[in-house]
């Protein structure tokens, strides 16, 4: 079953915004559950149908642009960490990141996120393993779903960070071209690791999100010293 996406435009413009919680959304109005039907999940950004609906990438678009643009603050440095499921490595990033900018008392400049090329897991909390080895260092990822990269994001994004070489040539195919500087490697940040990629840890075993999150951590902090030595941000 799909959903009528003209309708759904309409019915989420009349409606206004929907009430987010932490896993799940209440949608306002009875018109606009019926044409949603089940929403069962929370996708940081869009909504995710229970249904194999072919609008699905559309509405979560649409949605985006018009009924987030408020938390899309245009003042704020706005960075994507991008992998390939979006339960590992970049939901690693999005919450490493997260944390460093709270403790430098800097994180009313930016909105952060975290995207997937592929949708194998969309709507999927971070692996298992990755939320253990972040809680261990004091991150909290339970919260966070996956979702997949939508052609919107190369526009609103100042930054689209890459884990590795398929995904970054994955995101430089897709993106036009006046946005292909956004996306960069995110150990572009880290020269010192003297690698490229975050490797991916899912078929390791505990060592390799232990890794991941030491080159993430590594890197997180050289972004951050970049945007500072470029007067993007200020320390307050």
């Amino acid at each position: 079953m799909s959903c009528d996406h003209g309708s759904l435009l309409l019915a989420a413009a009349f409606f206004g915004l929907p009430k987010w919680r932490k896993n799940n959304v209440a949608i306002n109005g009875d018109k606009t559950v019926n044409f949603i039907k089940s929403v069962n999940a929370c996708v940081k950004i869009g909504l995710l149908c229970q249904f194999n609906c072919p609008n699905v990438t559309i509405c979560s678009d649409f949605i985006k642009h018009s009924l987030f643009q408020t938390s899309m603050d245009m003042e704020k440095i706005k960075v994507l960490f991008v992998c390939m499921g979006n339960i590992c490595r970049s939901p690693t990033a999005e919450g490493v990141f997260t944390k460093l900018i709270k403790e430098q008392g800097v994180d009313a400049y930016f909105a952060v996120d975290s995207a997937g090329t592929h949708a194998h897991h969309v709507g999927d909390a971070p692996d298992l393993r990755a939320q253990k080895a972040a809680l261990d260092r004091g991150i909290e990822l339970m919260h966070l779903r996956a979702r997949k990269v939508v052609m919107g994001d190369f526009e609103d994004f100042d930054f689209l960070l890459a884990m590795d070489d398929d995904n970054y040539s994955i995101l430089i195919d897709a993106c036009p071209e006046q946005h292909k500087d956004k996306i960069k490697y995110f150990l572009e940040y880290a020269p010192h690791l003297n690698v490229r990629e975050v490797p991916d840890p899912y078929y390791g075993g505990k060592y390799g999100f232990e890794k991941v999150l030491d080159m993430v951590e590594e890197a997180s902090a050289g972004f951050l010293k970049t945007l500072q030595e470029t007067g993007a941000i200020k320390w307050q």
